[in-house]
């Protein structure tokens, strides 16, 4: 969220690819909604057709779109070169596609070559929505999404607090399991061995938001 949530209500247009606000980020997607209402904010969407409380535009769903934005080709981008404050938000699950690094270079393709990125007017409008928990902090440090096939691949695996998007069928039938955690997620169902954690407010920690902000 490099133009922050905030941020939002000085795009002039947001386009969004792959991510549904209204259920990944709802607190957003009503900021969006008094955008559109309110300023006049447009907002065209890439992906599979969703259901929103204010009007979009569907530019199609397939990756091919985005290849045509970002080599010119498609009339979208002779309208996002317009903008003076355009916004790109980008669904956290279109990255763990099996295409999403080719997917996010597209983008910031699009982003370098439009007002997404404008140093001159103090605007980057490139911006990620994770839906997970913890996701920009656990970037931050370092920490990256597991794939599947790579959790096939583990002998032994410990969960820890970040287990309920696992399937018990990604994980290796010999690999041992632990659980350490508060509430007793998903894993620990199939866990072989399950310890106690201490929750968020019995710790001493730094927490960040979506925003990456302390």
């Amino acid at each position: 969220m490099n133009s922050t949530i905030i941020g939002v209500e000085d795009a002039d247009v947001l386009f969004m690819v792959g991510c549904n606000p209204k259920y990944e980020a709802p607190v957003f997607n009503s900021r969006i909604l008094k955008c559109v209402r309110d300023l006049g904010l447009k907002v065209f969407t890439v992906g599979s057709p969703i259901d929103l409380p204010y009007k979009t535009i569907h530019l199609g769903s397939s990756t091919k779109v985005l290849e045509e934005i970002a080599n010119g080709s498609h009339p979208f981008a002779a309208r996002l070169n317009k903008a003076k404050l355009p916004m790109v938000l980008v669904g956290g699950d279109t990255l763990s596609r099996t295409d999403g690094d080719a997917i996010l270079n597209t983008v910031k393709k699009i982003a370098n070559n439009s007002p997404i990125i404008n140093p001159e007017a103090g605007w980057n409008g490139f911006n990620i929505l994770h839906k997970d928990i913890a996701r920009v902090g656990a970037l931050d440090i370092g920490l990256n999404p597991v794939k599947p096939e790579t959790l096939k691949k583990s002998k032994v695996i410990v969960l820890l607090g970040a287990d309920n998007n696992l399937k018990p069928a990604d994980i290796d039938e010999d690999a041992f399991v632990v659980y350490i955690g508060t509430n007793g997620d998903e894993g620990a169902y199939y866990a072989d061995i399950i310890l106690p954690g201490a929750g968020y407010y019995e710790k001493d920690s730094t927490y960040v938001n979506t925003e990456g902000r302390v």
